[in-house]
């Protein structure tokens, strides 16, 4: 019996996904400032907008209640 010294498929399958180098850092920061400014920002935005204009006796959609 031969034994060849050639990598195999099954070999390579096992080492690729150890290459893969990490995320930039500045990419983590776009991603959790996108996502705390989507998750905070924003609907406060829209609940103070909402409150602004139906300050103005225009009739929203949505009922917005002031505490």
């Amino acid at each position: 019996m031969v034994i060849a010294n050639s990598p195999s498929a099954e070999t390579g399958s096992f080492v690729e996904p150890a290459v893969h180098r990490e995320p930039a850092r500045l990419a983590g920061f776009l991603f959790w400032f996108t996502a705390t400014v989507l998750a905070i920002v924003v609907p406060l935005g829209l609940v103070l907008g909402a409150v602004f204009v139906s300050s103005w006796g225009i009739p929203l959609p949505i009922y917005v209640a002031i505490p």
